[in-house]
């Protein structure tokens, strides 16, 4: 939805990539290699269909596999394809960085895929121009003068090995031309590395051998490129009967993350602060080995911190320390010393070489780059995909350098802040049109195969970079397929067996290769006196010195989704906030500024000021103030443009946290579009969301707690069919939202806009709530996953007068669009409020090209009905139909929810099958229903959020 759209029930213009227009265009989608992905064809006009392909049969999806790239990591994925359409993103089995799961961005990449404000063609000077015009003046100006005398190149990071190769071989044909990567945020890690490791090595985490698990302001279990293979093994130590025990997480940070609602102990602290913290750590357990200043470390005093370096000892070898992307390379440097000092290495954690092409060099650093571009030696400058100008400090005036720049070429997604400060432009394909390659965390290689030809037009990097490498214009430069197919060649030895090592790649979504070996302990060495130096130059804010933090953004990253109404509507972990960012700080910090939740402010920090609204937040570090990064767009994305504020233009040096910043009243108010406002469970924890710890549930396992018994309403008739039901582990769920997301896409779950969440009609079938318990300082965070509980005593199902909704044989709980008629009856019987009710027909007047996205399994609701989760019905008749066709190997039922879900917090299954894992689940001592003691028997089973403290931590 277009957010901005002044009423949804008029419509908009045709999109001019109309449906019929889109298939004419996507022949590359309908030639298809069996059932080992998907090639380009040859370019031709067709009319499908006119002649079936053999192996396409209309109504039944495809899936093919590929990999999504973010700050240049690979994460493997399964698209789902509707005769050449994609709908639908499923994480790869295969992959290491997914194990079958994704993130909320892998979920919601496939709407930017239809967005219709793309880049439509490409421009020269100012008007539009054809691809070969434009190619042909970008090859004119880099190979203007000798050797590639003032050309610059700057990309997005990258691991890939066809990028790698191709950029050598550019430089071998213009050795003179300079490159640099611009928008990862994992530099300072690679500093740490190199402080005390003397190369830039990464820290790979196994978190199925750790017992004890400390985030140092890093929210590893919803963001990093292996946040979903994190989250997997960390869960695997999660709850009560997990094999090796059950782990114990500490948490220090200024803002709520997700990582922080599952900490056993979470200390709220400032940013900067965390160096103290981990600096006392290294001081406690080295026992005076190595030198810490007893300023530093004593900063840090307290019980926690000296209660976990404790706890640390005691389990030497067995536990993980993981430091945040925006702290400083000492903080990081500290990690690799706990490393040594516990005995870590080798067993929770290794390190290797980092896959990104250059880490830790120069080419990575802005500042680099600006200084490059300001002494006047580039007259032609080529920005690959990457929004420099705006995700960029603003001390290094980067717009103002490029725009001085004789030649400046921008391959974009949208006409954004960059495409306007550059005099050539292109549209930039989506990965989902793409051919290439990346590598995981690990290093292990996918290949990056289309899904259909480019809607637009739309070239790669590859493409671009080809182009300089062509002997003349008029010979053709290979295509990015080309270019992949001879890295992997190449690589696989010669022609022997390589298209069979293709085709599997292409299927399996990863190749043979083997991933990056990591450096054998013996071959590490700590620089003792390096870290000392280190530390002795930390300078700590005075106490009350307020300070700020510039956070990549849970929804929009640094800005490169903040068009997607998907991610833009996903509300944040605890402060629940939609389609806008905010400064949140603590209400003592607020206090002490006469501020108040929804005032607006003047932030101005090292002399630039920026006006946004102040956020209070349980559980924010006290002194610190946070403003996350991408939002605050003024280019061409509808959706994007003008929401929150630019927090890249207080930035500084490119360091995410800073000091001495000052927070004023302006005197003026405004509304934020929060999707909860209340999060408080007015003491009904026991019937809403239950906690308990690991020793007290040890206490009660001799004698199982009694449920309440309700009088019947009415009795069931015994069923002889399957019985679905699904259960849900709060000890398991981070509160990552990938559900959410997930949900919206398979189902065809709607956007509202700021102002239809403002007023309550937020239309997700799946919320996560948040309910705040304990000190409102330091508070308990519990989250629990909502959606309709498929009551076997539904309060919604005798209260509708049309019997629109009504009990199926198999135990769903369903809703007949064509009888309802609006009256809202079952909303208001509903305890649980997960009816929805389509205010307005929301798709009307969508673009046609947004509709593509749509899946054809699930109905399209028009105004006036109420909607609401049905398990995934689509999925489980289209089960039942395969096993009735004899089909062999049949998976079996999984909702969209449950098949995201990186900690397998969520299972549906048969109930009626005692052997099932859901039956199961419902039969474990932590179950309960969510209100069941109305009697609504629900078909959702909650398993009980259980922690596990530190006993010597009161």
């Amino acid at each position: 939805m277009r957010a901005d759209r002044p009423d949804p029930m008029q419509h908009a213009p045709s999109d001019p990539i109309a449906r019929r227009a889109f298939l004419q265009r996507m022949g590359a989608a309908i030639a298809l290699y069996g059932a080992t992905g998907c090639t380009r064809a040859p370019a031709e006009q067709i009319v499908p269909y006119v002649t079936q392909p053999p192996d396409v049969v209309p109504g039944r999806p495809r899936m093919y596999a590929t990999a999504f790239v973010l700050d240049g990591y690979a994460t493997g994925v399964l698209v789902e394809s509707h005769e050449g359409r994609p709908t639908k993103i499923e994480g790869n089995p295969e992959h290491p960085a997914s194990l079958g799961a994704t993130s909320a961005f892998e979920q919601a990449s496939v709407l930017s895929l239809y967005d219709p404000d793309r880049m439509r063609a490409p421009r020269l000077n100012g008007t539009t121009a054809s691809f070969a015009q434009v190619f042909a003046a970008v090859r004119r100006a880099a190979l203007a003068r000798r050797e590639g005398e003032g050309l610059a190149i700057v990309l997005a990071p990258s691991s890939s090995p066809t990028l790698a190769r191709v950029l050598r071989l550019v430089r071998e044909r213009l050795p003179s031309a300079r490159v640099f990567f611009h928008g990862s945020r994992a530099r300072a890690a690679h500093e740490g590395a190199r402080m005390v490791r003397g190369r830039v090595l990464e820290r790979r985490h196994d978190l199925r051998r750790a017992d004890v698990v400390v985030s140092l302001d890093d929210d590893f279990l919803a963001r990093g490129p292996a946040c979903a293979r994190l989250a997997h093994d960390f869960a695997s130590r999660r709850t009560p009967n997990s094999e090796g025990g059950m782990n114990r997480l500490y948490v220090f940070e200024p803002t709520f993350s997700a990582t922080g609602t599952m900490a056993d102990h979470r200390v709220r602290v400032r940013a900067h602060d965390i160096a103290a913290v981990a600096a006392r750590l290294v001081r406690e357990i080295s026992k005076g080995r190595l030198a810490v200043p007893d300023v530093l470390a004593d900063a840090a005093k307290g019980v926690v911190v000296d209660a976990l370096a404790r706890d640390l000892v005691a389990h030497r070898g067995r536990c993980a320390i993981l430091v945040g992307a925006s702290q400083p390379p000492v903080v990081h440097a500290m990690a690799h010393a706990l490393d040594e000092l516990l005995g870590n290495v080798g067993s929770t954690v290794t390190l290797a070489p980092s896959p990104l092409l250059e880490a830790g060099e120069p080419s990575h650093d802005a500042r680099a780059l600006a200084a490059h571009l300001r002494s006047g030696a580039v007259h032609t400058l080529l920005v690959l995909g990457t929004n420099v100008v705006y995700a960029s400090p603003a001390d290094l005036e980067l717009e103002k350098l490029v725009r001085a720049v004789e030649t400046s070429f921008y391959l974009g997604a949208f006409a954004d802040e960059t495409a306007d400060a550059c005099t050539m432009t292109m549209p930039e394909a989506h990965f989902l049109e793409s051919w290439g390659d990346a590598r995981a965390f690990d290093g292990t290689v996918s290949i990056v195969q289309p899904l259909v030809a480019p809607l637009h037009g739309a070239r790669t990097s590859l493409d671009v970079l080809s182009a300089l490498l062509s002997p003349s214009p008029q010979e053709p430069a290979p295509s990015s397929h080309a270019l992949v197919r001879e890295t992997m060649r190449v690589g696989h030895g010669g022609d022997a067996g390589f298209e069979a090592a293709w085709r599997r790649a292409l299927r399996r979504g990863v190749t043979d290769d083997a991933p990056i070996a990591p450096v054998p302990p013996g071959e590490l060495a700590l620089d003792r006196h390096a870290l000392a130096a280190a530390l002795g130059a930390v300078r700590l804010p005075p106490p009350g010195a307020l300070e700020i933090v510039f956070p990549t953004d849970e929804r929009v990253h640094d800005g490169r989704f903040a068009n997607n109404a998907w991610l833009l509507e996903l509300p944040t972990v605890v402060t629940k906030l939609t389609w806008s960012n905010a400064a949140t700080l603590s209400s003592a910090t607020a206090a002490r500024l006469g501020l108040s939740d929804g005032d607006e402010v003047d932030v101005t920090y090292e002399g630039r000021t920026a006006r946004t609204v102040a956020h209070v937040v349980p559980g924010h570090a006290d002194d610190s103030v946070a403003i996350t990064l991408g939002w605050g767009r003024r280019g061409g994305e509808t959706n994007a443009r003008g929401r929150g504020v630019n927090a890249y233009a207080l930035l500084g040096s490119g360091e995410a946290i800073g000091a001495g910043v000052t927070v004023r009243r302006t005197g003026a108010a405004r509304a934020l579009a929060v999707s909860q406002p209340n999060h408080d469970l007015h003491d009904r924890e026991h019937h809403i969301a239950r906690k308990t710890t690991l020793a007290a549930l040890e206490t009660r396992r001799t004698e199982r707690e009694k449920r309440p018994v309700a009088l019947p309403l009415y009795q069931l008739a015994p069923a002889d069919t399957r019985q679905w039901g699904m259960a849900i582990d709060l000890s398991l769920c981070t509160g990552c939202s990938a559900c959410v997301v997930a949900c919206q896409a398979e189902n065809n779950v709607p956007t509202v806009g700021p102002d239809g969440v403002a007023k309550g009609r937020i239309m997700h079938w799946l919320r996560v709530d948040a309910y705040v318990g304990g000190d409102r300082h330091a508070p308990d965070v519990t989250l629990q996953p909502m959606l309709c509980q498929h009551c076997e005593k539904a309060p919604c199902e005798y209260v509708c007068p049309v019997d629109a909704t009504v009990h199926s044989s198999d135990g769903l709980n369903q809703m007949v669009y064509n009888r309802c008629v609006g009256t809202r009856f079952c909303s208001n019987n509903c305890p649980y409020k997960v009816r929805r009710f389509n205010w307005f027909d929301y798709h009307q007047g969508e673009p046609d090209v947004v509709a593509l996205v749509r899946n054809p399994d699930v109905t399209v609701r028009q105004r006036g009905v109420m909607e609401k989760c049905t398990f995934c019905v689509q999925r489980i008749r289209e089960h039942e139909i395969a096993v009735h066709r004899g089909d062999a190997d049949v998976p079996p039922v999984r909702t969209a929810c449950q098949a995201t879900c990186p900690t397998g917090a969520i299972v549906f299954g048969d109930l009626a099958d005692k052997g099932s894992t859901v039956a199961r689940l419902h039969a474990d001592e932590r179950a309960y229903g969510a209100l069941e003691e109305l009697g609504t028997k629900p078909r959702v089973a909650y398993l009980a959020r259980t922690k596990n403290p530190n006993p010597e931590i009161a």
